[in-house]
């Protein structure tokens, strides 16, 4: 076959398309950004973006935007499933004057990640102001909104979680700290939603966490420690396992709804347990000591089970 010089020309122009459509956005499931990029830029790890926003238009569902570099980053609202993360050894903040730093809007069953981020606002009596706002409504649900290795500091809610529709949050190895709230969680649907919070502060918050109602909220291998209240249950439920209550004003607080414990210590706090209206069931395997009042509001409310 004979090979014209138009040919040539031809897959010449070819390949520096398809080179070009190659390079136009990272690889689809990875995309990167830096305080030094553009989002004019295919978001590669030689090209980075510079922003969260720019990086998702251009990152598949699913997929992971990676900070590479130490700086702070402009807030962002995700829609759909994705993995924001801060490189190895990188010190990745997100900071918000005003309203969220981080939004989540996302379709049903989606899966959204936050992992090695600092979170910072613009104080506790900003109103308005949250680190981690989901928002999402009827029909969608089921979503599931992972915090991992995150800090969050000055905001009005930590996380605010408080849906009428079914979710499930899981924070691990984070802490809350000097919020108004540090964690807000209430949402429907089946006793599968709720949320898991594992190895994790709560701190200098004026509520470490607050359960308005709805699933529950399983707390595990965590501290809530100088809050104004450091467990709070609206009527919500709260089952708190291998964990330390302490140095709070007020330990644990049941206005209304339950806090069930076991193998935890509430220990040193102004008053360790107080039910205003709610019902503290205690397993008989906990500390509940040297607080300056151990137990205050109505005893009947207080349940001690079997071991």
């Amino acid at each position: 076959m004979k090979i014209t010089k138009a040919t040539i020309m031809m897959m010449g122009l070819l390949l520096t398309c398809l080179t070009f459509v190659s390079t136009a956005r990272a690889d689809g499931a990875r995309s990167y950004i830096s305080p030094s990029g553009s989002d004019n830029r295919p978001c590669s790890r030689n090209q980075p973006c510079r922003t969260f926003d720019g990086a998702l238009a251009k990152t598949d569902a699913g997929g992971e935007i990676v900070a590479m570099e130490t700086g702070t980053y402009d807030p962002t609202t995700i829609s759909k499933s994705i993995t924001l993360a801060a490189a190895p050894g990188a010190d990745v903040a997100i900071r918000a004057t005003s309203g969220n730093a981080v939004t989540v809007t996302p379709g049903t069953g989606d899966a959204v990640v936050l992992r090695g981020l600092r979170l910072g606002g613009p104080g506790k009596n900003v109103a308005g102001t949250n680190g981690v706002f989901v928002d999402i409504t009827s029909p969608n649900c089921c979503i599931t909104v992972h915090v991992e290795n995150t800090i969050i500091t000055d905001f009005e809610e930590g996380v605010q979680m408080n849906l009428g529709v079914g979710a499930r949050l899981v924070v691990t190895d984070s802490v809350l700290r000097a919020n108004k709230t540090g964690i807000n969680f209430s949402v429907g649907g089946a006793e599968a939603n709720g949320a898991s919070i594992e190895r994790t502060r709560l701190e200098h918050n004026d509520t470490g966490l607050l359960a308005p109602g709805g699933n529950s909220i399983t707390v595990s291998n965590s501290v809530a420690t100088a809050n104004g209240t450091g467990v709070q249950t609206d009527g919500g439920k709260v089952d708190l396992f291998n964990s330390v209550v302490t140095r709070n004003s007020t330990g644990i607080k049941t206005n209304s709804g339950s806090v069930r414990m076991a193998s935890s210590s509430v220990i040193g706090n102004g008053t360790g347990i107080s039910t205003g209206g709610g019902f503290v069931h205690s397993m008989g395997n906990n500390m509940i000591v040297n607080n300056e009042i151990d137990i205050a509001g109505t005893n009947n409310f207080i349940t001690f089970l079997a071991r």
